[in-house]
């Protein structure tokens, strides 16, 4: 049984570069539609970063995955899930808090091969519990890869609710990610990243749902691999406010004005 162990350590990108695996990622906030095989065992911690909003604030989530591959093209996967935040406390000082999230639970089925079928197609279920509260999201996977060319698009729909004093507080997201890359020789894919989100809630004191955020964000991607060593990296600043409310170029009272993922694996 072969088994891959991932560790986001940037040294990892210091080993030479021999030869891909099917499971490598091209991309880090979009999913592409390969599952592990049966009895494949993949950790895969992942890091992003969050900055740019007034105060000086910094947030770091970070997210320990362990992938199990169940044959039948279907695999499931348990999280652990933290953040760190760093804010300005408006005295000329800053605060920051560490928390943990939650753990989560996947499950994500192949339907169809981006290389032999006409597209790639799956579909990807996520439930996480946390001290906060407890969220349902659902995506669907499309994908191709034809020569050097590789492309992927996210459908994302997420139900969450939220512990709050007054009791629980419903929220719902829509989400659309996609990616475009090309390979650069044999090892090294580049392309770009596009996320288009939106935050549908009840405000403060009112029952009707209704669009507060929404905002477009685009940026490079780069991704590298080897017989024994993987990374890729995302930097994801915001382009443009697309909807909700509040005034500005802009949404960074919801969002940041830049993430940025980082992923990095070793082959054991």
């Amino acid at each position: 049984m072969r088994r891959l162990i991932r560790f986001s350590l940037p040294l990892l990108a210091l080993a030479p570069l021999t030869q891909a695996h099917a499971s490598d990622r091209h991309f880090t906030f979009t999913h592409e539609t390969d599952v592990l095989s049966k009895g494949d065992v993949e950790l895969e911690p992942s890091t992003t970063f969050r900055l740019g909003k007034p105060g000086g604030y910094f947030g770091v989530d970070e997210r320990i995955e362990f992938e199990v591959g169940l044959g039948h093209r279907l695999q499931t996967s348990l999280y652990l899930n933290a953040t760190t935040e760093r804010a300005g406390d408006g005295q000329g000082g800053f605060t920051s808090e560490s928390a943990f999230e939650g753990v989560s639970w996947e499950l994500k089925g192949k339907l169809s091969d981006p290389v032999a079928d006409a597209i790639g197609a799956g579909l990807y279920l996520e439930i996480t519990a946390g001290p906060g509260g407890v969220e349902f999201e659902g995506k669907v996977l499309l994908d191709k890869s034809i020569g050097n060319f590789v492309g992927a698009l996210n459908l994302v729909s997420e139900a969450e609710l939220a512990f709050h004093d007054e009791g629980l507080h419903p929220e719902a997201k829509v989400e659309v990610d996609l990616g475009l890359a090309g390979r650069i020789g044999k090892y090294v894919t580049l392309g770009v990243e596009l996320r288009q989100h939106n935050l549908i809630e009840a405000e403060d004191g009112e029952t009707q749902m209704k669009l507060l955020h929404s905002a477009l964000f685009a940026g490079p991607t780069v991704a590298w691999r080897s017989d024994r060593w993987w990374g890729a990296l995302t930097v994801m600043p915001q382009v443009a406010r697309l909807g909700g409310e509040g005034t500005g170029v802009l949404d960074l009272e919801e969002y940041e004005n830049l993430s940025t993922r980082l992923l990095f694996g070793v082959h054991l």
